[in-house]
């Protein structure tokens, strides 16, 4: 592949979030150790064995090209991608950009700082709502015909490569021990549906830094069954602020096809967080998988509760379209 010449999008029917910097790989990554404090910052690791860790922070910069991007290495478990964009692109005189789409919630959102100050800002939603504002060129939401051909030529604009990477440990790095896997990158072929494995040379350099654990931060196994033993066995209460985190890891068990602990970890986040409307539909869309139609009834029905308030019928529908497709397709 001619990575160098790659500009643009390279595939809207995906969810991905990430942060870009304009600056070397090196420079932003020094910056992310003295920022994070990451407990091992490893350098030039690409088709290198690592151990893998619940948190932990890519860098990296494509070969020909002027920016950076920083991806958490396991996926929807990061929250700092915009707060990122903005404070890298002061602390580094240049320009950052934060980026985020999902093809299943209908959003595409992007926010160009410069050294600090938001430049550009477009957020689409579901088309009911959009919203664009710029300080670098004179238009406004009515130029924009098309929020994703727009985003695509501005990213082609400002030079950049948006890639589709899938970087997710529990589905594609290859295990090399117990403890090891090897770093590796998948995505799809320019013009393509073709599946390519990125190879070292299209690359100036991949780091991984792996960062402490905070409250958003993923439970293993291990700890999902200590702190449910501690709920259950001892009435030792955790805070509200760690219910993401075991949310995180019912979506990470539900993409691996482990329902049944999926159930546990959205069980437990719902404990922290009764009215934690993502938990449910998570929840309830293991249930369906295991065909456990009345939990998963029992879900939609609070959902149902919960958007009545909020007026969110969004995870209603998810649900129930989840109990359809388990129900009727096998």
């Amino acid at each position: 592949m001619e990575i160098q010449t790659f500009r643009g999008i390279q595939i809207q029917e995906t969810n991905d979030y990430m942060t870009l910097v304009r600056a070397p790989v090196e420079s932003v990554a020094t910056m992310l150790n003295q920022v994070k404090n990451p407990i091992d910052w490893l350098q030039d690791v690409y088709l290198q064995p690592i151990e893998t860790h619940s948190r932990g922070l890519i860098a990296l910069q494509f070969r020909g090209h002027a920016w950076s991007i920083i991806h958490e290495l396991n996926f929807w478990q990061y929250s700092d991608y915009e707060p990122d964009a903005q404070s890298l692109s002061l602390a580094l005189n240049t320009c950052g950009v934060y980026y985020y789409i999902s093809d299943t919630a209908y959003e595409l959102i992007y926010a160009l700082y410069d050294e600090g100050k938001c430049s550009e800002k477009m957020i689409f939603r579901d088309n009911e709502e959009f919203h664009f504002e710029s300080q670098i060129r004179p238009l406004t939401k009515a130029d924009i015909r098309s929020p994703n051909g727009f985003a695509d030529d501005f990213f082609r604009e400002q030079d950049i490569y948006i890639p589709s990477l899938s970087f997710s440990t529990s589905r594609l790095m290859t295990r090399v021990t117990d403890q090891l896997t090897l770093l590796e990158f998948w995505g799809v072929a320019p013009n393509s549906l073709e599946a390519v494995k990125f190879e070292k040379q299209d690359f100036e350099r991949v780091d991984y830094l792996i960062l402490k654990k905070g409250k958003n931060s993923v439970p293993t196994n291990r700890e999902l069954a200590v702190s449910q033993h501690l709920h259950e066995y001892q009435g030792v209460e955790q805070d509200e602020g760690q219910a993401p985190g075991f949310f995180n890891r019912g979506s990470e068990l539900q993409q691996a096809g482990q329902h049944q602990d999926a159930v546990d970890a959205f069980s437990e986040a719902i404990r922290l967080r009764s009215d934690y409307a993502e938990a449910y539909v998570g929840r309830a869309t293991s249930y369906a998988a295991l065909r456990d139609f009345q939990g998963a009834m029992g879900d939609f029905n609070k959902l149902a509760d919960i958007a009545e308030r909020t007026g969110n019928l969004e995870s209603v529908k998810r649900v129930e379209a989840a109990i359809n497709h388990y129900r009727y397709s096998y």
